[in-house]
């Protein structure tokens, strides 16, 4: 391995949970990354964080200067935050179709995931997660939050939602999940939870289903290939071109191998619905084709390596057209890090939140617990990871799906 990266650039919008967490525990972060570093072998650190944090940038330099780590400072653009646009921007490396960062030198980690690599050394498990609060609320903030919270519960920390029938995007307004349901917990893999109105188009969007974007999609797609010209994956060389996709598809013929490929490609960043004028889903057909197909999506697509289509960095959506486009502007407010213990009465742990899977609970109904230890273990020959309690006090419910503790 010759290069690690520690991945700060965060290109969702209204998120600010690795700027928040580089500014609180870049020590942390920057432990783990000289850690995991060493592990690999790893000739060369860098951190990569938006160009425009230069706060951030100015505090972090000498320090991480001093341990080795160079800087690699990204444009304000979506998805910057894509480990394949990371590689090409950091290294000037461009990742194979199918294949991922260690296929040309290099490992990309997330800071959060950096911060647990040190936690992990000295025999700490994930029990909690960052996260940023944002949307419609009285006040946005990045919270530290034990893991299987309820959205419920971290509503009121933010002073609640400013919306009638709010709807909840988990992970953020690009590729996040939708949920109505106050009583979703929070996993390791949750990075934002974005409250909006019911009528807000992100939302909208969402509900869309798949028969519905075929049925547009032969009536209204135009092969006017802006999905295609918008596509990050297409940019940098990939055989990826999301309006055949839409062609092949909405014209109800069999995919053949070409059009399955470029399927198997796509990173589902969502970039092709910013750049659609008639409000079509090139990512959801994509989704839905590489489900159908059944096939490894780290399989192989083309022959040799990819050769970028525009130079780095550009070709890319500027996050500020990202935000008009979505309607997001009366929410872009900067989110703070609360500095507060978050302490639910209850928590709702998944056992799945990792690939392969789910854990096999370990614990009873009625069993006392504590924060860290192992509430669900991975099964014998199956890919799966642990999963801790994240606070102390009583199992009251116990299935398949999840372990539940109220404090005591």
């Amino acid at each position: 391995m010759e290069w690690v990266i520690a991945n700060g650039a965060e290109c969702e919008p209204l998120l600010y949970n690795d700027q928040e967490l580089l500014r609180v525990a870049w020590q942390e972060v920057l432990s783990g990354l000289q850690e995991v570093g060493q592990a690999t072998g790893a000739k060369r650190l860098a951190l990569a964080v938006k160009k425009k944090n230069q706060e951030l940038v100015s505090l972090l330099r000498g320090s991480v200067s001093a341990a080795g780590v160079t800087i690699a400072e990204l444009p304000d653009c979506y998805p910057a935050g894509d480990e394949h646009e990371v590689v090409a921007l950091a290294t000037g490396r461009v990742v194979p179709e199918g294949g991922l960062p260690v296929d040309v030198g290099v490992l990309v980690q997330n800071v959060e995931t950096l911060r647990n690599v040190a936690s992990a050394s000295h025999g700490v498990p994930v029990t909690h997660r960052t996260i940023t609060i944002a949307g419609c609320v009285r006040e946005p903030k990045v919270l530290r939050v034990p893991v299987g919270t309820l959205v419920e519960d971290l509503l009121p920390l933010c002073g609640g939602a400013q919306c009638q029938a709010p709807a909840f995007l988990l992970g953020g307004v690009m590729m996040g999940t939708l949920t109505t349901e106050p009583a979703t917990p929070v996993d390791k893999t949750t990075a934002a939870l974005v409250v909006l109105p019911e009528e807000h188009v992100c939302v909208q969007r969402r509900r869309q289903s798949l028969q519905h974007q075929l049925r547009n999609a032969q009536s209204a797609c135009t092969q006017c290939v802006l999905c295609t010209e918008s596509c990050n994956r297409y940019l940098l060389g990939h055989h990826l071109e999301p309006h055949r996709v839409m062609r092949t598809m909405a014209m109800g013929l069999t995919a053949d191998n070409e059009v399955a490929r470029m399927a198997l490609l796509c990173s589902e960043c969502g970039a092709c619905e910013y750049a659609c004028p008639m409000g079509l889903s090139p990512r959801l057909v994509n989704r839905e084709l590489k489900r159908l197909l059944r096939r490894p999506v780290g399989e192989p697509a083309g022959a040799g390596a990819p050769v970028p289509r525009v130079p780095f960095g550009t070709g890319r959506i500027p996050t500020e057209r990202l935000v008009a486009r979505f309607v997001l502007g009366p929410y872009q407010r900067r989110a703070r890090y609360w500095e507060h213990e978050v302490a639910p009465r209850r928590v709702v742990i998944p056992l799945k939140q990792h690939a392969g899977a789910a854990a096999r609970p370990t614990v009873r109904r009625g069993q006392e617990v504590i924060a860290g230890q192992v509430v669900g273990d991975c099964a014998p020959d199956e890919l799966s990871a642990r999963v801790h309690a994240s606070v102390s006090g009583r199992v009251v419910h116990v299935d398949e799906e999840k372990v539940c503790i109220e404090r005591t």
